[in-house]
């Protein structure tokens, strides 16, 4: 499993990191550049990320707007860690596909629980994405166990059915369009 920290400030990324590793036993990914941070999900998939609200390139929403819309990004829980009380920018957040909110200074114990608890969820998330992949293949492999047994049948009345007519050799038409 993956976390990925997002935010501006190297002194908050140090502490989310440090906190962030003793809720989970992983060591996070730190990006202090949202953008830097979006070319690095182009070839990974975190699992968590913590996100600022406020940083200079990009906002924590406009991060989330591209984000979410990335390939294999649009169930990733992210919490954004931030000091904005702004409703209409948490409104946004949570239409863009935020999954918890933060505020700083960061609570150790509420971080430690929501950090574990969005983990658990995504190890849940990615069991059943597996087991639906496993289902998936199961059924095909029973499709066609069932066509191969519905065209042995086919064949097999076919060949009854011209074994019972003493004018028909087994070579005739019928026995042939069967075949094909």
């Amino acid at each position: 499993m993956s976390i990925l920290i997002v935010d501006d400030n190297d002194t908050n990324l140090s502490l989310l990191s440090t906190l962030a590793r003793k809720a989970s036993s992983i060591e996070p990914v730190c990006m202090n550049d949202p953008i830097d941070a979006l070319t690095w999900c182009e070839s990974h998939v975190p699992d968590l990320v913590l996100l600022d609200y406020r940083m200079p390139s990009l906002s924590g929403n406009e991060f989330l707007g591209i984000f979410r819309k990335m390939q294999g990004m649009a169930d990733i829980p992210i919490i954004m860690v931030t000091t904005e009380n702004d409703r209409a920018v948490r409104k946004q957040a949570f239409s863009l596909g935020v999954t918890e909110f933060l505020s700083k200074p960061v609570d150790t114990i509420e971080f430690s629980l929501r950090v574990r608890n969005l983990l658990s969820l995504r190890t849940a998330q990615t069991m059943l994405a597996d087991r639906a992949k496993l289902l998936e293949h199961e059924v095909s492999l029973a499709i066609a166990n069932v066509t191969a047994r519905e065209m042995e049948l086919v064949t097999r009345l076919a060949r009854a059915a011209e074994f019972r007519d003493p004018k028909r050799a087994p070579t005739s038409c019928a026995w042939r369009a069967i075949r094909r």
